[in-house]
């Protein structure tokens, strides 16, 4: 599995404690040592973690992680949480789920 820091918009440097890991099929957003969101592109599941609104610097980053790893704009993490699915442009949809465990 590869780590890799998340960039800020702003300066294009590394912001600490934010991090995306990909490997086994998956992309991964973590905040600090909480995992937030993973998608599974075998399953084309997304799934979100118990932490996924803990602050607001977690959600600014966590919606940049939807828009720039999977394409989604305009969502929150909760409506994708209540609809339980994102209907792509393209036509292939996304599971959406949330499990406390992760």
């Amino acid at each position: 599995m590869k780590a890799y820091p998340v960039l800020s918009t702003r300066s294009g440097k590394a912001v600490a404690n934010q991090y995306i890991l990909d490997g086994n099929n998956c992309k991964t957003f973590q905040s600090y040592d909480s995992v937030i969101a993973t998608y599974d592109y075998n399953t084309m599941t997304l799934t979100f973690g118990e932490d996924y609104n803990r602050s607001r610097t977690t959600s600014k980053y966590l919606n940049k992680f939807l828009q720039d790893e999977l394409s989604i704009h305009g969502k929150t993490a909760q409506q994708l949480i209540d609809a339980g699915h994102y209907d792509r442009s393209n036509g292939a949809n996304i599971h959406v789920r949330f499990d406390a465990s992760l």
